[in-house]
């Protein structure tokens, strides 16, 4: 078992006490810092798939149904990072994911102040809605 995976396993473990959110942050966090280094989307299935565990009186079909729900959400992110890193490059050679990541953070979920969602899934997620709102008129 690699050091990496282990350390995942390790973030996971702590799910049921610091819950699901904190646990998919905290994947995300390098490893020096007790987190598993994984990307955003790495780490929102592994949390898509602790929401499915399981609960008392919960209806494991119900949960399962929100993972792969929430899944087609994921992929639609990573179909909108094939396409922002498919379009030409620029004259620097970065395409439009390259600037895109290059954006600053903020501390939110919002493009406050010519920043980005601190989150890259968050910032995803708008530029899916924007294109697919645009789609439909």
């Amino acid at each position: 078992m690699t050091e990496k995976t282990l350390q995942v396993l390790r973030t996971i473990d702590k799910a049921d006490r610091i819950g699901i959110p904190a646990t998919v942050d905290l994947l995300q966090q390098p490893i020096a810092a007790f987190g598993a280094d994984l990307d955003p989307i790495q780490a929102s299935l592994i949390g898509l798939f602790l929401d499915t565990k399981e609960k008392d009186g919960d209806d494991p079909i119900g949960h399962m149904r929100a993972f792969f729900s929430g899944a087609a959400r994921v992929m639609a992110r990573v179909d909108m990072m094939a396409f922002l890193d498919q379009q030409p490059p620029d004259a620097d050679g970065k395409t439009a994911l390259d600037r895109l990541l290059a954006i600053p953070q903020n501390d939110d979920e919002t493009w406050n102040a010519g920043g980005r969602p601190k989150n890259i899934a968050w910032a995803l997620d708008d530029l899916v809605r924007a294109m697919t709102d645009r789609r439909l008129l």
